[in-house]
């Protein structure tokens, strides 16, 4: 890519952009939620080369250091092949999906022990899985942006009693993991975003139990 040599700023935060999207991508094909992205006060120190128009190569004049001090407590990560699917994604450019990714990061936030975010993500998780559902099977059939748009602007309840057992094929309500997510998460959820409820970590544990189970009913059924 072509970029201002002056600009030294600029060439950074697409060298970090690049290197989160990687973690992003390592992440979801793995599961291994524990990963986050690196900010950019913990870059590693990096060489930058430019190439000129006959092809020869030779270090930038950007000065490019390492903020983070040697001997911080940083290791080399393991080396690996890529998976199949992760070089799939990274080659076309893929949006990873937004119900799976809030889900990673609720996995996170249970191992760091931040278990309102926990709770809230996890649910969060399941509900743009729900409309992405709806959506889904409603475009699949000719439903117009703005007729999806209608149907999305009905309430959650609404949305699992009238809507999933068209989408899904069967009820979701009634159901072990709708009794789990309702009990453990839903209500759960409402009351640390309405009532500032503090959450234990039996509860996140429970919690996330319930969101992981009713994301994979939804997911196994949805359109494809």
């Amino acid at each position: 890519m072509y970029v201002d040599r002056d600009k030294s700023e600029e060439i950074q935060e697409w060298v970090r952009s690049v290197i989160n999207r990687l973690l992003d991508v390592y992440r979801f094909t793995t599961g291994e939620f524990y990963v986050d992205s690196v900010p950019a006060n913990e870059l590693w120190e990096y060489e930058i080369m430019d190439t000129n128009e006959d092809g020869k190569t030779f270090p930038s004049p950007v000065e490019c250091r390492r903020i983070l001090p040697q001997g911080h407590g940083v290791r080399l990560a393991r080396i690996a092949s890529i998976s199949t699917e992760a070089e799939q994604i990274l080659h076309n450019g893929s949006e990873l999906p937004i119900p799976r990714t809030l889900y990673l990061n609720a996995k996170r936030a249970q191992l760091v022990e931040s278990y309102r975010l926990a709770v809230i993500e996890a649910e969060t998780a399941f509900e743009v899985l729900v409309d992405q559902a709806v959506s889904e099977y409603y475009r699949g059939r000719g439903a117009s942006d703005k007729e999806v748009t209608s149907k999305l602007e009905a309430s959650l309840k609404n949305l699992i009693q009238d809507h999933i057992p068209k989408c899904c094929g069967q009820r979701f309500e009634g159901t072990l993991e709708h009794t789990a997510w309702e009990s453990d998460l839903y209500r759960l959820r409402n009351e640390v975003v309405h009532d500032g409820a503090s959450v234990s970590t039996e509860q996140a544990e429970k919690a996330l139990g319930a969101a992981e189970k009713a994301l994979s009913w939804v997911e196994m059924r949805m359109p494809a």
